[in-house]
C-alpha cells in the first residue's frame, strides 16, 4: 500500500502514481496524517478507506493534486469514502 507518513518518503511513478492526496483526518487519538499516492482522487481514497474504515466519517482536511497537492478536496474525498463504504458494505451483504 502506498500510505506514507512522512512526505520525505513520497516517491511518485509518473505512470502509476501520479495524484497525491496529503493532509489528516480525526481518529480516536486525535488527528491522523496522510500522504497517498495513485493514479486519481478516487484510488487515493479507497486505499484509506481500505486501511481505515472510519475513514470518511470523520472530520478532515485534504489536500491533492496532479504532481503536487495543491487543491481542496475534502468535501470530494469525503463524498467518495462514502461512495466506497456503501458499495463494500453492500459486496459484504450489510446493506
Amino acid at each position: 500500500m502506498n500510505i506514507v507518513k512522512d512526505l520525505s518518503q513520497m516517491r511518485l511513478n509518473p505512470i502509476d502514481e501520479r495524484y497525491v492526496l496529503c493532509g489528516w483526518y480525526e481518529v480516536e487519538s486525535g488527528a491522523e496524517r496522510v500522504f497517498v499516492k495513485g493514479k486519481d482522487l478516487r484510488e487515493c481514497v479507497r486505499k484509506l478507506v481500505d486501511s481505515d474504515a472510519d475513514f470518511g466519517h470523520t472530520d478532515a482536511e485534504l489536500e491533492g493534486g496532479y504532481i503536487a497537492a495543491e487543491y481542496d478536496v475534502t468535501g470530494e474525498a469525503m463524498s467518495i469514502a462514502n461512495e466506497i463504504s456503501i458499495e463494500t458494505n453492500r459486496i459484504r451483504g450489510i446493506m
